[in-house]
């Protein structure tokens, strides 16, 4: 891996400078996000490569690139983050048991990089869970908590429903990227609406911010109606 992508970053320049006629190169982060089960063992550094030599240090090539294993990152830190890499991390992490297990905690992660950066990243994230399991396509933008919290109960479902294939053929993994700003409700509505799920309200007040004196009050008002 440090061979070829040391080999695509010189084609990248090589390219540039034939396009462009620049004498000068605009310095790399090279980076890797692996994504596989298995741990990742390969070299990072060109170096690492060679045979040992009497070559002095300086006229053999060197390159190395930073490595991300997305199966290294403990899933506790990546709630922590909270934002569109993290959610995306935590997904890729996850296998469809695990996603149903902790279906409140992935429904908060990803409540927060809505309120943050819009709902068109979630509906990637979804859209891709609807593919791999063949969830129904009827929800196609996630614009608010009320509809993470129907497509994640729409995903426990197919977790049941196709549990033998998953264990056969796994997952396959890949998300789409986009970010756009999406329109996010009031707080009030959003805990209405979790009320109507049956959420719990230290679990309403961790999603909407709102005081769990505010979500009594709600709770109570919609029980007199």
């Amino acid at each position: 891996m440090a061979l070829r992508m040391n080999r695509y970053l010189l084609e990248f320049y090589q390219e540039n400078q034939r396009l462009n006629g620049e004498k000068h190169l605009n310095p790399p982060f090279p980076v890797l996000i692996y994504n596989g089960d298995t741990k990742w063992n390969a070299p990072t550094s060109l170096r690492e490569l060679f045979y040992k030599s009497s070559v002095p240090k300086k006229y053999i090539p060197d390159f190395s690139y930073f490595k991300i294993a997305i199966n290294e990152i403990p899933k506790r830190e990546l709630v922590k983050i909270r934002n569109a890499v993290s959610a995306i991390f935590y997904v890729e992490n996850s296998t469809p048991e695990e996603i149903k297990a902790n279906r409140k905690e992935l429904v908060s992660l990803l409540s927060s990089v809505i309120k943050d950066e819009g709902a068109r990243i979630v509906d990637a994230i979804f859209e891709r869970m609807r593919k791999t399991q063949k969830i129904d396509k009827k929800v196609t933008v996630i614009k608010s908590v009320e509809d993470l919290v129907e497509v994640t109960g729409m995903w426990e479902t197919a977790v049941k429903r196709h549990e033998k294939q998953i264990l056969e053929k796994g997952i396959e993994r890949g998300i789409e990227r986009g970010i756009e700003k999406g329109i996010e409700k009031t707080q009030k509505e959003n805990a209405l609406k979790l009320i109507e799920k049956g959420m719990d309200n230290s679990f309403i007040h961790e999603i909407t911010g709102l005081s769990l004196k505010e979500i009594r009050a709600l709770r109570k008002g919609k029980k007199k109606v």
